[in-house]
């Protein structure tokens, strides 16, 4: 059984392409929604998704009230790995695939090769190239590779607040480059180009290099170049954490 996992929140001008590429592969779709105010809940009930939904007053922890770009204040998701960890939790399957509500697969033609290969080759993650920046013509400017088929008895788990991510040491890994994710983020409205900023901020550890990087990168987003220069200095860092 192979679930889907996602999380969302006011997702409802992207999540319908994300759903129609994952419902003829998805046993489960399986969602955590950190408060849509949008069609997002109507659309996933109609893609026949389980969702729970998470609140400022049941987990204080994981919001965060953050500045918006209109002089106001508003109530953002600031813990996006124990987010992701509740989807996993939630699924039934023994196969996990996560995937982001501006996301979209491509290359679906090959899917069964590659779930045939993941299986027969007890893989416990599937590395599948994630197109992850356009420009404004819409060239690729980025591509990563990150692990998007678990098995569940593999034990992963999210880690960090945001930029969260799944350790894979002593694990068997596979690769395939025929199915791919592309990241559609550029199309999404209402996105406040702040929220990765102060979460890190709040929430990240900001002695460490990693936590320091995705400063620098998201005070550069917002044009804030002094900024991000200081957090790429190395001589920020603590002797013991430079090499």
């Amino acid at each position: 059984m192979l679930s889907f996992c996602l999380i969302t929140r006011n997702a409802a001008d992207t999540l319908p392409e994300t759903l129609d590429c994952i419902r003829p592969l998805a046993d489960e779709i399986v969602v955590v929604d950190s408060g849509s105010t949008d069609a997002t809940p109507d659309l996933l009930k109609a893609a026949g998704a389980r969702v729970k939904s998470v609140t400022p007053e049941a987990h204080p922890d994981w919001f965060l009230e953050i500045p918006n770009e209109h002089g106001g204040k508003e109530i953002t998701l600031a813990r996006f790995d124990a987010a992701r960890n509740l989807s996993f939790d939630m699924a039934k399957g023994d196969e996990l695939f996560w995937i982001d509500c501006d996301d979209h697969i491509l290359g679906i033609e090959r899917w069964p090769e590659m779930l045939q290969h993941f299986r027969q080759q007890r893989f416990d993650a599937m590395i599948l190239p994630y197109l992850y920046m356009f420009d404004e013509r819409g060239n690729l400017t980025t591509r990563l590779l990150r692990e998007r088929l678990l098995r569940r008895d593999a034990g992963f788990r999210w880690e960090y607040p945001i930029h969260e991510i799944l350790h894979t040491e002593g694990k068997r890994i596979g690769i395939f480059d025929g199915v791919q994710i592309s990241h559609r983020k550029h199309t999404r409205q209402n996105v406040n180009r702040r929220r990765n900023l102060e979460v890190l901020k709040a929430k990240g550890d900001l002695t460490s290099p990693r936590s320091l990087f995705y400063l620098g990168v998201e005070y550069a987003t917002i044009r804030e170049y002094r900024e991000a220069a200081q957090r790429f200095d190395p001589s920020r860092l603590a002797p013991s954490t430079v090499e």
